[in-house]
């Protein structure tokens, strides 16, 4: 009956290390899946938004830098290349809008805000080139090209910010 004994205590004894495994098997796997899950989530929020971000940040950028750059009175077609960035802020502004978070979308309206600044100048610019009024012309181009140089700077500012933001945005996906 000794042996009897043996065998079955043996046999309960591998029967509790084969359930620890299996059981420490289970977690570990169930671990590793939660690890993936929690990467492909991240990767799949991250790249979209910096995407977007990118977008917005490179566009406003380029409009700052022509507003204040000295070509834009060399001729009209630098004002009207300027100008053709308006669709592509909107459409950066939109992304970021479905994208968000709440903070970079209040930093992204700003860039847009600033930027549709810079445009109000622009085709005020644009449309005193297509006048024909002659009468104190230096004076109004002085005050055309103030204005288009004190819009710049706060859309540089806004473009700064939006960039602060969406740095934060990307390390926070949410998911600890």
């Amino acid at each position: 009956m000794d042996s009897g004994i043996a065998a079955i205590c043996g046999a309960l004894v591998g029967a509790l290390t084969a359930f620890g495994t299996s059981t420490l098997t289970y977690r570990a796997q169930r671990e590793t899946t939660r690890a993936t899950v929690r990467a492909e989530y991240r990767k799949e929020v991250r790249e979209p938004r910096r995407d977007a971000y990118r977008k917005l940040i490179s566009v406003g950028m380029d409009l700052a830098e022509r507003a204040r750059g000295e070509l834009i009175w060399a001729e009209q077609s630098h004002v009207s290349q300027a100008l053709n960035l308006k669709d592509a802020v909107d459409q950066s502004w939109l992304e970021i809008s479905l994208l968000g978070p709440a903070n970079t979308l209040n930093a992204a309206t700003e860039v847009r805000r600033n930027a549709y600044l810079v445009f109000d100048c622009l085709w005020s610019l644009y449309a005193f080139w297509n006048s024909t009024l002659a009468e104190d012309e230096e004076a109004r181009s002085n005050r055309l090209a103030q204005e288009l140089e004190s819009s710049a700077f706060p859309l540089l500012e806004a473009v700064l910010d939006l960039s602060r933001s969406a740095q934060l945005a990307l390390e926070d996906t949410g998911v600890d």
